[in-house]
């Protein structure tokens, strides 16, 4: 039996790599960040300058067999640049707070995918699927609060941005694994997707008394277009897909006791989406069946969150969130992948057949809970500090397929960590202990595809760890 993972002698040779090289992630990431702030009197003037730079370097068996059938090398690199330069101040006799600015974001994108299918029946042969992905992002905003009585305030936030992606040398090439000769070439024209939208808030906050208040806001957000940038078979699976756009409704209150120890907040929400970005399947005639992302013309979600946090006496803090969520496609019809390459199979043709699923569950986590305790004790030998933490978080079912037979669907865990510091009481360092998924429990946190095979990403197993910091 051969081992798992791309072990063929010439797939390590061909990438540069060695070859006893077993699945692993070798991803470096770094960046850079200068703020500045000044005073003009009128204003306050503030820029953020930020830069990050990511190399990827990472070899997966996707399908976990001991057969090459779909075992993967991934590099990429990206760099990233924006800047925003924003002013704040207050007008009309402090009764007007507005913000008002502009902000900027570079993208230079590129990646190789490299696809080990010299395993897989009828595709004894190495692929490596490339591209460059540029991008830039121009925006201009602002936000105004206005206090039209001492308890009673309007809030208006509006946003401009014109986002431009491109989708360039996206090309596909094959190999022989014996010889690395190549044995296959297709270059695919280049795309572009702009996004010019407008996103923007109105709302209103009302002090009902001095420890709650009680609010209401309408807004609009957008997600731009983009690219499917998996491994390109045809021109139309390389096209861009639309922008997503929502209106998001929510009510909400905020409130605080016993000077500030107890602290409730709820709100319940309705998010009504158009264009939603959703990957699914697409029928190009002549070719068949290939993976893109496609826009569900219309869906909704809708549901309510209440967090509390308590501070019951010095150094105790306990926390407790709930939210609870539910999901639906109002108009979506979905390529039905099976039945068409059954009629391909019977009539020598494909034809689009679709599956409504017009109020389908969109099988999303329903219920989810996290919480938090800490605790600080008092001075231990006069000199020293130590801290408990402890939390906790649980995550409802989730189905990836509307309306799934249970195949695809995340079952609902639960898990904890924990954690001891101990710090002096007048110093800047702090060791740490802490333990991760402390019940060891299984859990899968996504499902993905790769040939036929269907598999469940899993979560990380308990760990056990410290740190030592240092604040200068």
């Amino acid at each position: 039996m051969r081992r798992a993972g791309i072990s063929i002698p010439s797939t390590p040779r061909f990438l540069g790599i060695s070859p006893n090289s077993k699945p692993s992630y070798n991803d470096m990431q770094w960046g850079i960040n200068l703020n500045a702030d000044r005073d003009l009197g009128w204003a306050h003037l503030a820029t953020i300058s930020s830069f990050q730079q990511q190399q990827r370097h990472e070899y997966i068996d996707r399908d976990a067999e001991a057969y090459r059938s779909g075992d993967s090398y991934l590099t990429g690199s990206m760099n990233v640049f924006s800047q925003e330069v924003r002013l704040s101040g207050m007008a009309l006799h402090n009764r007007l707070e507005w913000v008002a600015g502009m902000y900027y974001n570079r993208v230079r994108a590129s990646g190789e995918n490299w696809f080990d299918y010299t395993d897989r029946s009828g595709k004894y042969y190495f692929q490596d699927s490339t591209h460059v992905q540029p991008q830039q992002n121009f925006s201009q905003f602002v936000n105004l609060k206005y206090a039209l009585t001492p308890k009673l305030h309007l809030i208006f936030g509006l946003e401009h941005q014109s986002d431009d992606r491109q989708f360039l040398d996206d090309a596909v090439y094959r190999y022989n694994p014996v010889t690395l000769a190549k044995t296959y070439s297709q270059v695919f024209a280049n795309h572009g997707a702009l996004t010019n939208q407008f996103s923007g808030k109105v709302g209103i906050n009302y002090q009902v008394m001095q420890n709650a208040m009680l609010y209401a806001d309408i807004r609009r957000g957008v997600k731009p277009g983009g690219f499917t940038a998996n491994t390109t078979l045809t021109e139309q699976q390389a096209a861009g897909f639309k922008p997503e756009w929502l209106m998001a409704y929510e009510v909400g209150f905020k409130s605080e006791f016993f000077n500030h120890r107890l602290r409730i907040n709820g709100a319940a929400f309705w998010d009504s989406y158009h264009d939603q970005q959703y990957f699914s399947y697409i029928l190009v005639p002549g070719w068949g069946t290939v993976g893109s992302y496609v826009n569900v013309p219309r869906s909704h979600i809708f549901g309510t969150e209440l967090s509390i946090s308590a501070h019951p006496f010095r150094g105790l803090t306990i926390s407790q969130n709930v939210g609870y969520q539910r999901g639906t496609y109002d108009d979506f019809q979905v390529l039905n992948v099976q039945a068409v390459t059954a009629y391909y199979a019977k009539t020598g043709q494909y034809k689009s057949i679709t599956d409504s699923y017009n109020g389908a569950d969109m099988g999303i986590p329903k219920l989810t809970l996290n919480g938090s305790i800490s605790y600080e004790t008092k001075p231990v030998f006069r000199k020293y500090t130590v801290t408990l933490q402890g939390d906790y978080s649980y995550r409802g079912a989730q189905d990836t397929v509307p309306r799934g037979t249970g195949t695809y669907l995340l079952p609902a865990y639960f898990l904890m960590n924990g954690s001891v510091t101990f710090k002096p009481v007048k110093g800047r360092w702090a060791v740490t202990a802490y333990a991760t998924n402390i019940l060891n429990r299984d859990y899968i946190v996504s499902r993905t595809l790769a040939t036929t095979v269907n598999m469940g990403i899993s979560g990380q197993p308990r760990f056990v760890g410290g740190r030592f910091s240092y604040d200068f």
